[in-house]
């Protein structure tokens, strides 16, 4: 069975995805040594060095830099969306704590049973930046962390129940979810936590 569903999230939402170009830009610096160097001039020498000797210019690694940055996942024409796998995440984490008579399977089955596609947010763009001091569990040391977020939306998409006699127990099931595991970054700060708006089935 297909269910329309659509949700609200009053705080907002914090996608921080992680892109494979973050991945290479990291990998990258750590390979040229950018970030050991100690002046921006030395910093540059470094990675162009780098560059040259694989291939790549200062442009592709701009254009990478730009990739890795993208704060949020879009559709083609730029809406924001709320990512299938970011959404499979949070009925991982729900089936793992919610009570027993609200379990639709066992954590390791839940995405067997309840599938999700895209959510569309009717988004372009971000409308703040939260931003908050984290510590590194390794040297104690506080860094500034920023993420931008989107605020007080709805959120539209398709879900797919795999027994049609699970209905009831499956919107119990998220709106615990959404009330106490929330979707994307933050969550433990109140991020991406919503309310069932719609569960047309």
């Amino acid at each position: 069975m297909h269910i329309t569903v659509t949700i609200r999230f009053e705080k907002g939402y914090i996608a921080n995805p992680y892109w494979p170009a973050l991945e290479r830009l990291i990998t990258l610096k750590k390979q040229s040594g950018v970030d050991r160097a100690r002046s921006e001039t030395k910093r540059q020498q470094a990675l162009k060095a780098w560059l040259d000797k694989s291939g790549m210019t200062m442009d592709d690694f701009a254009m990478l830099a730009r990739d890795a940055a993208r704060p949020f996942h879009t559709s083609p024409t730029g809406e924001i969306l709320i990512p299938a796998h970011h959404l499979h995440g949070f009925i991982a984490a729900t089936a793992a704590v919610v009570p027993s008579a609200m379990r639709l399977a066992k954590p390791e089955q839940i995405r067997t049973v309840l599938e999700c596609g895209d959510f569309v947010t009717g988004k372009t763009k971000a409308d703040g930046v939260f931003e908050r001091f984290i510590r590194n569990p390794l040297t104690n040391q506080r860094r500034l962390q920023t993420d931008e977020y989107i605020a007080d939306f709805t959120a539209t998409g398709q879900v797919r129940l795999v027994n049609d006699d699970l209905v009831k127990q499956a919107r119990e099931f998220v709106a615990f979810g959404g009330r106490e595991i929330g979707i994307g970054a933050c969550r433990k700060m109140g991020w991406g936590r919503f309310t069932i708006m719609e569960w047309k089935a």
